[in-house]
């Protein structure tokens, strides 16, 4: 699992002595690398300044976490879905995450603004999701 963003490659890998996985931020103009570790990741996408990690709850069957994240790896902004998430994928404004038979998105940013205020105060965007019949 791979995406390119903002100078920065983000890949994803399974390191033998751990049961959670690798993910790299590596931003490939200044050579500088960061790392971050989630368990059971299942998708990237990336798009723009942004990338999204995607990764099944542990606790609760059917339920998957979307994390959005910046350039050096930090958790921006996340939202929870009940569907499985076989196709993700990403633009500047939109998450759109299909399952067999239900479309997911989630316009995460206004055109032009920040995703979350200083201090995280601010809108995470309308999300929404229908089935494919509909």
């Amino acid at each position: 699992m791979w995406g390119y963003f903002s100078n920065t490659l983000v890949f994803a890998f399974r390191k033998p002595e751990r049961s959670d996985m690798c993910i790299i931020f590596w931003d490939v103009t200044v050579n500088e690398k960061h790392v971050k570790y989630m368990k059971r990741l299942q998708k990237i996408a990336s798009c723009d300044e942004y990338c999204i990690l995607v990764a099944k709850n542990e606790d609760e069957p059917n339920q998957w976490y979307v994390v959005l994240c910046n350039a050096v790896g930090c958790p921006v902004d996340s939202k929870t879905v009940t569907i499985e998430p076989k196709h993700v994928a990403m633009s500047k404004t939109h998450v759109i995450i299909a399952s067999d038979e239900v479309v997911y998105y989630w316009h995460y940013r206004q055109k032009n603004s920040n995703v979350m205020a200083l201090g995280g105060k601010g809108k995470s965007g309308k999300e929404n999701a229908f089935h494919i019949d509909e």
